[in-house]
């Protein structure tokens, strides 16, 4: 997966046995696996950055199920001071190719 945060930081909130690339000063690609979608969505979440996904095809459907229900959960929350609510609209998920 491609984490948009520098591979120093991410380097920082991962076990040593995860392998973290550089791809340049601004992104890394992270290469973990786990025991099921669910956890590694989750561990995802925890990296403060955007990511783009593009396998295994479960992870994929589970963090746009995820997205889904965060987007359900703050629906009715009061915004912060200045800010508009904004419109319905759709999730969606950046897929990244590999080849």
């Amino acid at each position: 997966m491609t984490v948009h945060a520098p591979a120093d930081v991410i380097i920082q909130q991962l076990p040593p046995a995860i392998t973290v690339e550089p791809v340049d000063e601004h992104t890394c690609v992270v290469s973990a696996g786990s025991d099921t979608p669910q956890i590694l969505a989750a561990y995802l979440g925890m990296f403060d950055a955007d990511f783009e996904v593009s396998e295994p095809p479960e992870l994929v459907e589970h963090i746009r199920t995820l997205a889904r229900r965060y987007e359900r959960a703050i629906a009715n929350a009061p915004l912060s001071a200045g800010q508009a609510r904004p419109g319905p609209r759709r999730v969606n998920i950046h897929l990244v190719r590999g080849g």
